[in-house]
């Protein structure tokens, strides 16, 4: 026997304490414990109960285990996958935007500003992609309509015709439905609420970025005019309509902001269902904003720590899986996720649309996806090529990065991106057992 490569050891308060990144079992182990297990000698010397429990967690293996194997199996399996439950297709009706945000980097996408519309062609284009979809993979059991972009409700009524015909699909074919916006808000009316909100049951992500001052900075109309009260407005609005249970606030958080959370969060938590937080990137044209972006580490321990309740499965590893491994995303995956935009171009990652390095293809006349040689060499992408990844303790969690900060880190989606440091995953555990104990 020996133990696992994928052992963390690290102390809090005089305990002892071990987490696995392979198996995420996290465990408090005596001092003598620790030592053996970090030195490898003497495992047969442990209580037989322990011996049985490290086994048991994973920390020790047999010595013909290949754990880098099993995680790359793992991968790999859910990599090539075909059985999909879920057609989820995210619909973008125009890159542009009635508002201007300072960090907003969409304005750096290919042919912005391109005058092309989203009318009924196109629709039919995506209805009949639809139906191709089900017809070739007959595991399809719930169809996600998203829409983004841009602002999506520059096209109400497009998007109300082509969300009536999917809801009629899926109800006729006995199948799940499920829709939600990302929108800045203000073009919220009675024939949004009506047409496209509550028939679809819709969930409707809004963002308010701090308290008014603060907000007012960074997200202002057309003609520098805040935004603050009229996205208030809308949200009362909705909240009026009985569609608490459909919002979630989002709260992009930097330097600037990080110590306005809780009034945020006090402001708006009786009329939403959620405060999602989410760390402000530095990519495309708000690459200038690259000095207000939190540190990981600042992130993990300021944010976390107060307000772990606001922040979803995947944040609250900092976008590293902290219990269960890594899996493949879209981008490279077999997983029936679509990014389609106005040109009818396709994607797999929401942060690369517009982009044509990673356009997968685009969607023809028949409703049939061409897809191009980018596809191809996407969905052969993983971690296993770099050595650096490959012998790296935090390979299950972290998978050699998300391929959008690849790109935005490194301009290369070749190049791992190192999401976490072990010393940072040892801070974000200790304040996780704290708030366990």
């Amino acid at each position: 026997m020996k133990t696992s490569r994928y052992n963390i050891f690290f102390e809090k308060d005089g305990s002892y304490f071990l987490y696995n990144t392979l198996t995420s079992s996290i465990i408090e182990i005596d001092k003598q414990s620790s030592k053996v297990l970090q030195s490898g000698i003497g495992l047969e010397g442990l209580p037989k109960k322990d011996l049985n429990i490290f086994m048991e967690e994973g920390v020790i293996v047999k010595d013909d285990c290949d754990e880098y194997t099993l995680y790359k199996n793992f991968y790999t399996g859910l990599q090539k996958n075909k059985d999909q439950e879920a057609l989820v297709i995210t619909i973008i009706p125009t890159y542009s935007c009635n508002i201007r945000c300072s960090y907003c980097y969409q304005g750096s996408i290919e042919n912005y500003n391109e005058k092309v519309r989203f009318f009924n062609p196109q629709i039919e284009r995506i209805i009949h992609f639809i139906h191709k979809s089900l017809e070739n993979y007959p595991t399809i059991k719930e169809i996600v309509i998203d829409l983004f972009g841009g602002e999506p409700l520059l096209y109400q009524k497009q998007l109300e015709s082509i969300l009536t015909q999917v809801r009629n699909l899926c109800k006729t074919r006995g199948l799940k439905y499920r829709t939600s916006i990302s929108t800045n808000g203000l073009l919220i009316n009675q024939f949004t609420i009506d047409q496209i909100f509550i028939p679809n049951n819709m969930r409707i992500q809004l963002t308010i970025d701090g308290i008014k001052s603060t907000h007012d900075t960074k997200r202002v109309d057309k003609q520098g005019n805040g935004t603050y009260d009229k996205i208030v407005s809308k949200i009362m609005l909705l909240y009026k309509h009985n569609l608490k249970n459909n919002i979630i606030i989002r709260v992009n958080i930097d330097k600037n902001n990080i110590s306005e959370i809780r009034q945020v969060i006090d402001k708006f938590t009786s009329y939403v269902k959620n405060i999602y937080l989410a760390p402000m990137n530095s990519q495309g044209n708000n690459s200038c904003h690259k000095q207000d972006c939190l540190e990981e580490e600042q992130f993990v321990c300021e944010v976390f720590e107060e307000f772990s309740d606001h922040l979803d499965a995947n944040q609250k590893g900092s976008d590293v899986a902290l219990f269960g491994k890594k899996s493949p995303c879209s981008f490279n995956s077999n997983r029936l996720s679509y990014f389609i935009d106005y040109r009818m171009n396709v994607y797999t990652c929401d942060g690369l649309v517009g982009i044509s390095d990673f356009c997968i293809g685009s969607i023809n006349e028949h409703g049939e996806l061409i897809l191009n040689q980018n596809y191809y060499s996407q969905k052969e992408m993983g971690p296993f090529e770099n050595e650096q990844c490959r012998s790296c303790i935090l390979l299950p969690l972290c998978a050699g990065g998300c391929f959008f900060k690849r790109y935005i880190h490194h301009g290369d989606i070749n190049k791992p991106f190192c999401e976490k440091s072990q010393e940072t995953l040892i801070k974000f555990l200790t304040k996780y057992i704290s708030k366990k104990s």
